[in-house]
């Protein structure tokens, strides 16, 4: 995990400064008729997901040197991109170039034997492996630039297939591309903080090539090492990038045009026009779409080549089909997720309430009947304790809306509580009743999330890919996600709760109670343990 926090960090800071000289040299994408961006925007966040990426991935260099071979090709395409945006080139020298890229790749580092898991075994295709593997590595290189229309969506879409691949990588002992998926994933998220929409920076065609021949290389080391790994299986985990690019060429050429002229065919282009799905809204139901592609594809990994590919191919049919009816239909929405639920402001007052008691009762419980504390518990929550105590001295604090200081004392109650509630002995039944209560505040938070009146919590593209990442990410490790989800999924919770409470009761004085009487448990109890 330390390539994936190092990357993003580096990332972080890279881009700001980068962000300025892609102004200043002209490194820009200016809006027009295909592009959906309304100013002049740096395309030069390739540059910092490079970074982010190769600074922590150098380190395994000393280990396994076949990875120079890959910083070669995948620098070569980098820098072909680099120049197309800064002055457009001719696209067969940009393809050239990534042929070159992809056949110096695939010979020095060995990849041109892939393995169809077939009755048990894995059977090598041989010498037809090299022409496969080279259209698979240039077909993904340009699958991710055509996905990147719009704000967050091309470097969501590829973050959930990096953390996919990186945990079939953990599962089949294969650390190159488990590496290589981890310091990507880190830099993604880190580009992802600028790139959301509205977006300050795009990856350009730089960080697109860049980002899908690190997928594709990695797919192939998996596909040629792995034991067992369908290929079909690969395809399901780059999810809707492939297919929208194979399925707008197909549409093209069935319309006697080229592959590549431009349109507005592009599956993101078609949600906006013929759907009519707002720029927020596309990008959420793609990643989600995305995410069920790659949750099938990790699940039927090791699964028998026939089966999976029957599976991709059904799959195939059912998007293109459902999408098709979907722009016949001209479907509109006017909220994220649906319509609204419970319109009558009884119910909203009453789930309010309900919820507000679940986030006081919650804490005290796990608090005040847990057999022991930790001090470092009690040592925090006394810090707590003081902060307020200082705050209280100044006039009119006890009838002010609740700020920060209650807001971190939430954050940290609610972890503490989640400790407390799964490694503590709280009596029989217990359990359940934590696990209801989480569960109370969930539907609280969806409820919310899906009511178009309620100008409260709104669920964000961004939003949805942390959580998902976050469940995902923790299966990479020592543990096991099994062992840890159901917490994970606590917090994440409680977290999301605090913010909606702070925005369901901002003018609510006795807000302050909650941080207040949890952090007095704490003390409470490890006194008289």
């Amino acid at each position: 995990m330390v390539s994936f926090l190092i990357a993003m960090l580096i990332t972080m800071v890279a881009l700001p400064p980068l962000i300025r000289w892609g102004r200043a040299t002209s490194i820009v994408a200016v809006p027009d008729a295909r592009r959906l961006h309304g100013e002049i925007t740096p395309q030069i966040g390739g540059v910092a997901i490079l970074l982010g990426f190769i600074v922590p991935t150098l380190l395994l260099v000393p280990e396994y040197p076949e990875l120079l071979s890959f910083y070669i090709g995948a620098v070569a395409v980098f820098a072909i991109g680099l120049l197309d945006d800064y002055r457009e080139l001719d696209y067969r020298l940009k393809f050239v170039t990534q042929f070159g890229a992809a056949a110096w790749v695939i010979a020095t580092m060995s990849l041109w034997d892939i393995g169809l898991s077939y009755e048990g075994t894995t059977l090598r295709l041989g010498a037809i492996s090299f022409p496969i593997a080279l259209l698979f590595l240039v077909g993904v290189t340009n699958a991710i630039n055509l996905s990147d229309g719009l704000d967050g969506l091309a470097a969501g879409l590829a973050l959930v297939s990096t953390l996919a691949i990186a945990a079939i990588a953990y599962q089949t002992n294969e650390p190159i591309p488990l590496f290589l998926m981890l310091a990507l994933a880190g830099s993604l998220m880190g580009f992802l903080r600028f790139n959301s929409h509205p977006a300050r920076v795009f990856m350009g065609d730089n960080g697109a090539y860049f980002i899908g021949f690190t997928l594709a290389t990695c797919c192939l080391l998996i596909a040629c090492r792995g034991q067992g790994v369908s290929f079909f299986a690969l395809l399901f985990v780059l999810g809707l990038p492939v297919y929208d690019t194979v399925s707008v060429a197909l549409r093209r050429m069935a319309e006697r045009r080229g592959p590549f002229s431009p349109d507005r065919k592009h599956l993101h282009h078609r949600l906006l026009d013929g759907v009519g799905l707002a720029h927020d809204q596309v990008v959420l139901w793609m990643y989600v779409v995305h995410m069920v592609l790659v949750f099938v594809g990790f699940v039927l990994a090791e699964q028998a080549e026939w089966l999976v590919g029957t599976a991709y191919v059904v799959t195939v049919l059912v998007l293109e089909f459902g999408i098709g009816a979907m722009v016949r239909r001209g479907l509109r929405t006017h909220s994220v997720l649906g319509t609204s639920v419970f319109r009558a402001p009884r119910w909203h007052r009453m789930l309010d309430l309900a919820a507000f008691a679940m986030m006081l009762a919650l804490p005290l419980w796990a608090f005040l009947s847990a057999l022991h504390v930790p001090r470092d518990f009690t040592l925090v929550a006394g810090c707590i304790l003081v902060v307020f105590a200082i705050a209280a001295t100044r006039p009119g604090f006890w009838s002010s809306s609740p700020g920060w200081v209650d807001r971190v004392a939430l954050y940290i109650l609610g972890t503490y509580a989640v400790y407390f509630l799964s490694t503590g002995d709280h009596g029989a039944g217990s359990h359940v009743a934590a696990n209801a209560g989480f569960l109370l505040l969930g539907a609280w938070l969806l409820l919310k999330i899906v009511d178009a009146r309620d100008r409260g919590l709104k669920l964000t593209a961004l939003d949805v890919l942390v959580v998902a990442a976050t469940v995902w990410i923790s299966s990479l490790g020592p543990w096991h996600i099994d062992d840890y989800a159901v917490e994970i999924v606590q917090v994440l919770v409680w977290f999301y709760a605090v913010e909606l409470l702070f925005l369901r009761f901002r003018n609510v004085r006795w807000v302050h109670v909650l941080p207040v009487l949890g952090c007095g448990a704490i003390v409470a109890r490890a006194v008289l343990a």
